[in-house]
Formats: C-alpha cells, sequence, structure tokens
C-alpha cells in the first residue's frame, strides 16, 4: 500500500515502512512551558473586570461572597490557607489548588478555557 505524504512541500508516494520512517524522523514537539504567574492585584482586577466579584471584594482582605460557601467543606486548616492567601495574594498561577477548587464548585463549574481566560485578562492589565 503506498501513502500520499508531503514532505518539503513535494508529494510523494510511500510504503508503510517508509512513511513509518519519515514519521520517526520529524522532530517531536516540545511541550510548551507554564506561562509565569500574575500578581495577586491583576488577578483580583481580573475577576472583578469579568464579574466574579465586586469592586467592594476586590480591595478586601476577606474572601469573597462567591468562595464563602466553600469554607464550610474545608478543614479548619484549609480554610485558614484560603483566608491568609487572599489577603496576602502576592502572585497566582493557573494551576493552583485554591484556584481550581473554587473553578469545580463555581455555577457552572469553569473549565480549563475559562481559568487561561481569567489569567489572560490579568496578564492584560497594564
Amino acid at each position: 500500500m503506498n501513502l500520499r505524504i508531503s514532505r518539503d512541500g513535494i508529494e510523494r508516494d510511500m510504503t508503510e515502512a517508509e512513511a513509518a520512517e519519515f514519521l520517526a524522523s520529524l522532530p517531536e514537539e516540545q511541550p510548551t512551558a507554564p506561562l509565569p504567574p500574575v500578581s495577586g492585584l491583576r488577578f483580583k482586577a481580573a475577576l472583578a473586570i469579568m464579574g466574579f466579584i465586586s469592586e467592594a471584594e476586590l480591595t478586601s482582605p476577606e474572601l469573597p461572597a462567591i468562595v464563602q460557601p466553600l469554607l464550610e467543606g474545608m478543614t479548619a486548616q484549609q480554610r485558614i490557607i484560603a483566608r491568609a492567601t487572599w489577603s496576602e495574594l502576592s502572585e497566582v498561577r493557573g494551576d493552583e489548588e485554591l484556584l481550581m477548587v473554587f473553578a469545580a464548585a463555581h455555577q457552572p463549574p469553569l473549565g480549563r478555557a475559562d481559568i487561561d481566560q481569567i489569567m489572560a485578562v490579568a496578564r492584560a492589565i497594564p
């Protein structure tokens, strides 16, 4: 069986063995490096811009109302960490545990694309 493969813009027929050899010679796709974190201020501003929190919650040391129901399901240690993290938030990565918990508990749940959008809005803030 011959396969039609384009190599360097030139199409030619190859046997399955030739095609397998050709595919094996292609460079492996390198995983993309994770994006750098954003500042806590930019992250909170992005949440407010996107309507997840209010402007008052943006500057409050208290956790936003949308997160309060999540606290009930947390251990005492998790609640303490969540409260301390929000008030002293210096930077946020798009894969942090608290962000994932918030995303999963949000109604409707936020997916990877939603989190990426929040992070993109935060990165766009000067």
